[in-house]
C-alpha cells in the first residue's frame, strides 16, 4: 500500500517513509517475501499459465530479434504488461523471460518504432515489482549500460533509448547489498565495477563535449555546443545513476577507500574545473553572444550535485563515529592534490598572479575548490571532536590556503567588475552568470561557498595580511595598501572598484552562511533581509528562500517572530517588525545592487524614526584574523583619507562599507592606533568627509591605555 504524503512537493518514489514492508492496511498485509505467489494457482493452473505466458514471451523475443510482425508483437507486449499486474502471472512472465533472451528486450533494434520502446519499458516496470527478477534484471541492465549510452549519443535514436533508460534506471539501485556487489571488480558491470564504469562514461562524455581552450591556459576547457547539446543530457543521466549508487553508505565507503576510484572521481570533476573561461572584450561589442556558458553551468550543477551526495554520505559517517573519519581526511588530501595539479597547469597561477582588469581568462566554474569547501565545512562542524580553529589549522596550511583562496577571489573580482560595468561589451551573458552565481537555488555551492573558502583561508593564514594582499591585488588596487605607492597612482578604471572591494570585505567578514549558524538561524536571517527590502506575501517570500532550507512550518514560525501581517489584496502582506529593522544588512550577498540600495534606505529611515542603534552581528573567527591585520588598518585609513581629500574617483559609495568595516574592527577589539604611544586617554580624528548633500561625517577614535576600552 502506498501512503500519500499530502502537501509534500517531493518525489516519494525513493523515500523510505513512503513504503512500509508490512503495508499500511490492517486487512491487506504484505505477503511473505519468500512465499511463492503462484501457489494460489494450483499445480495444473500454474502449468497452463506458464505454457501460455512462455509461448507469448518467446514470440515477442523472437519477433523483435528478427524485426518482423511488429503489430502483433506490440499487442502481445501490451497483453503481458496487463496480466503482469497480477502477482502470480508476473512471476511466471519473469521466469519465462529468464529462460529466453532477456537482453533482446534491453537492446531493441534502432529501427523499431518508438512506441515499442515505450511499451517494453512499461512491461519492464511492471515486472520489476517481482524482487527476484529485479535483482536479475539489474545485473543484466548494468551489463548493457555502456551500450545504452552509446546508442543514446546518436541523435536519431536518443529519444526512444533515453525514455527507456530514464524509466528503468530510476527503479534500480535501491538495494545496498546489490549495489556494493556491482561496484566491486568482476561484476556484470565489467572488470572495474559499476562505479568505475559510470565514471569512465561520464569522463568520456565531458571530454568529447569540450576541448582545451585554444588561446587560454592549458588547464581550461571550452564547451563544444554542437556535441554538448546531447552530451550534457546523457551526462546528467549518468550522474543521476552515480548518485543513486553512492547514496548507499557501504558503497561510498568502499569507493572512497579505493585510491583508484577516488582519483577517477576527482578526474571527472577536474574536467569541469575552469570550464568556459570568460575573456573581457575591449573596443567593440561582441558580434555574437555564445550560450556555451549555460551548458557549462548545467554541467557544473550536475557535478556539484554529485559532490553534495558524497559529502552528505561522509557527514552520516562522521555522525556515526563522532570524530573525523580517516576517510574524510584522505579525501581532503586527494582534493588538495587535485587543486594543486590543476593550478600548476595554468601560467596565471605560477606565482598566484591576480586577475587584473585587463587580464583575460577567468571562470566561475571551480567545482574542485567548492568540493574542498564542502568537506572543510564538514570537518569544522560542531558535532566533531576538533574545534574550528584547530580543525582549520590542522587541515589547511598557510601556503595551501592561499592557493585555494585564489580562484574564489578571482570569481568575486570577476562579478564585481561585471557589476561595475567593466564587462559591458561582452553583452548579457556575463550579467546572467552573475545572477546565477547568487541565485537562491545555487548560491549554497556558488557565492556562499566562495565566501566560506576565503574565510577558511583567513583563519589558516592568520593575521599576516597576505590574504588581504591577494584580495586587494585581485581588484588591482595595490596603492590602497600604501607601500610607497601614492593614491594618485590608482587607475581611473580601478578606482570604480573601491566600493565593491570594501563591500566584498564586509561580506567576507560578516557572512555566516556556512559557519556558525544553524539552518533555522540562517533561514531567519534570510527572511529578515528579504523583508528588509520590501514587504512580501507568504508565497513570494518562500520563493526567495532556498528550498532546502525552510519548510512551510519553519517559515511560519519565523514569520511569527520577525514579521507583522498587513491585510492586502489578494493576499496578506508580511512586513518586517520594528525590533528587527536594525538587523537589515545592505551588504547581504544574495541581494541585487538595486535591492541593496533599497535596503540601505530602509535601514536609514528606520534608524531616524526610532533612533535604533546599529546591530552588530556576531563575527566569526575568520573575521578577527582579517580585521586584526595591519594591512586592513592601512587600507581603511587611506580610503577614508581619499574620501576626505576628495580625490578623483573616491565616491561617497565607499563611505558606508568603510565605516562598517571600522565598526567591525572595534567590535573585534582591534587597535586602530598605536596604543603604546598614547600616555593618556584622548580622542583622535582620523578623517572628515563632507557629502554632496551637505552632511559632514567625522571619524573619531577614543584611545585609552587599556585596549579593551578603545
Amino acid at each position: 500500500m502506498l501512503r500519500s504524503l499530502v502537501g509534500s512537493e517531493m518525489c516519494i518514489r525513493d523515500s523510505p517513509l513512503a513504503w512500509r514492508p508490512d503495508g499500511f492496511c490492517r486487512r491487506h498485509q504484505a505477503a511473505d517475501a519468500g512465499a511463492d505467489p503462484t501457489a494460489c494457482l494450483g499445480e495444473v493452473g500454474r502449468q497452463r499459465a506458464a505454457c501460455i505466458l512462455g509461448a507469448v514471451t518467446e514470440l515477442v523475443v523472437t519477433a523483435y530479434q528478427a524485426g518482423e510482425r511488429l503489430d502483433v508483437v506490440y499487442s502481445a507486449v501490451g497483453m503481458l504488461e496487463r496480466v503482469s499486474h497480477v502477482s502470480p502471472f508476473r512471476r511466471l512472465t519473469c521466469e519465462a523471460l529468464n529462460t529466453c533472451n532477456l537482453d533482446a528486450l534491453l537492446t531493441l533494434p534502432t529501427e523499431i518504432p518508438e512506441r515499442h520502446h515505450d511499451q517494453v519499458g512499461l512491461l519492464c516496470l511492471t515486472l520489476l515489482l517481482d524482487p527476484p527478477f529485479k535483482t536479475i534484471f539489474t545485473r543484466r541492465f548494468v551489463g548493457q549500460y555502456e551500450t545504452f549510452i552509446t546508442r543514446m549519443m546518436a541523435t536519431a535514436t536518443a529519444p526512444s533509448a533515453s525514455k527507456f533508460v530514464d524509466r528503468i534506471s530510476c527503479q534500480l539501485f535501491h538495494d545496498s547489498e546489490l549495489c556494493l556487489e556491482l561496484a566491486q571488480p568482476g561484476s556484470t558491470a565489467g572488470e572495474g565495477g559499476l562505479v568505475r564504469l559510470l565514471l569512465e562514461i561520464a569522463g568520456n562524455l565531458l571530454v568529447s563535449g569540450t576541448a582545451v581552450h585554444p588561446t587560454g591556459p592549458a588547464n581550461m576547457r571550452q564547451v563544444d555546443n554542437t556535441s554538448m547539446m546531447v552530451n550534457k543530457q546523457l551526462f546528467g543521466r549518468v550522474v543521476t545513476d552515480l548518485k543513486s549508487v553512492l547514496v548507499h553508505q557501504p558503497v561510498l565507503e568502499y569507493c572512497l577507500s579505493d585510491d583508484g576510484l577516488t582519483g577517477k572521481l576527482l578526474q571527472v570533476v577536474g574536467i569541469t574545473q575552469g570550464l568556459e573561461p570568460q575573456v573581457r572584450k575591449f573596443g567593440q561589442h561582441v558580434e555574437y553572444e555564445s550560450n556555451a556558458w549555460a551548458s557549462a553551468f548545467v554541467i557544473q550543477h550536475e557535478v556539484m550535485s554529485l559532490v553534495c551526495t558524497i559529502t552528505n554520505g561522509l557527514a552520516a559517517l562522521c555522525q556515526q563515529h563522532r570524530v573525523l573519519p580517516q576517510l574524510l581526511l584522505n579525501t581532503l588530501s586527494s582534493l588538495y592534490l587535485a587543486i594543486q595539479q590543476w593550478s600548476e597547469g595554468s601560467s596565471l597561477d605560477a606565482e598566484l598572479q591576480p586577475v587584473r582588469t585587463r587580464m583575460a581568462f577567468v571562470s566561475p566554474h571551480i567545482p574542485l575548490h567548492r568540493a574542498a569547501g564542502l568537506l572543510l565545512k564538514l570537518a569544522c562542524a560542531d558535532h566533531l571532536s576538533l574545534d574550528k580553529d584547530q580543525s582549520v589549522g590542522t587541515l589547511l596550511g598557510p601556503s595551501l590556503a592561499s592557493q585555494i583562496a585564489e580562484h574564489p577571489i578571482r570569481t568575486l573580482v570577476f562579478f564585481a567588475q561585471v557589476q561595475a560595468g567593466m564587462w559591458r561589451r561582452n553583452g548579457q551573458s556575463v550579467q546572467r552568470q552573475a545572477i546565477y552565481h547568487r541565485n537562491r537555488f545555487w548560491h549554497d555551492t556558488g557565492l556562499d561557498m566562495d565566501l566560506f573558502l576565503i574565510q577558511v583561508a583567513s583563519v589558516a593564514m592568520g593575521c599576516t595580511g597576505k590574504l588581504l594582499d591577494q584580495i586587494v591585488s585581485g581588484f588591482d588596487l595595490e596603492p590602497l595598501l600604501g607601500r610607497g605607492q601614492p593614491l594618485q597612482s590608482l587607475q581611473s578604471e580601478a578606482v570604480e572598484l573601491i566600493p565593491l572591494l570594501l563591500s566584498t570585505l564586509v561580506q567576507i567578514v560578516s557572512d555566516r552562511s556556512h559557519s556558525g549558524m544553524s539552518d533555522y538561524e540562517r533561514t531567519k536571517h534570510e527572511v529578515v533581509q528579504w523583508l528588509g527590502v520590501a514587504g512580501r506575501t507568504h508565497s513570494a517570500l518562500a520563493e526567495c528562500l532556498a528550498d532546502r532550507l525552510a519548510s512551510d512550518e519553519v517559515l511560519d514560525q519565523i514569520l511569527a517572530e520577525v514579521a507583522t501581517q498587513q491585510p492586502g489584496q489578494p493576499a496578506i502582506l508580511f512586513q518586517l517588525a520594528s525590533p528587527f529593522r536594525d538587523r537589515i544588512d545592505p551588504f547581504f550577498s544574495h541581494l541585487s545592487q538595486a535591492e541593496k540600495e533599497t535596503a540601505q534606505q530602509n535601514l536609514s529611515q528606520s534608524r531616524r524614526a526610532a533612533l535604533l542603534p546599529r546591530h552588530c552581528p556576531a563575527l566569526s573567527c575568520s573575521a578577527a584574523h582579517l580585521l586584526c591585520s595591519p594591512s586592513t588598518h592601512d587600507l581603511l585609513l587611506r580610503v577614508l583619507h581619499g574620501l576626505a581629500r576628495g580625490l578623483d574617483g573616491f565616491s561617497p559609495g565607499a563611505l558606508l562599507p568603510a565605516l562598517t568595516l571600522l565598526g567591525f574592527m572595534i567590535q573585534a577589539e582591534t587597535s586602530f592606533l598605536d596604543l603604546e604611544q598614547a600616555s593618556t586617554a584622548h580622542w583622535s580624528k582620523t578623517a572628515e568627509v563632507t557629502l554632496s548633500d551637505g552632511f559632514t561625517v567625522t571619524c573619531l577614535l577614543y584611545t585609552s591605555p587599556s585596549p579593551r576600552d578603545s
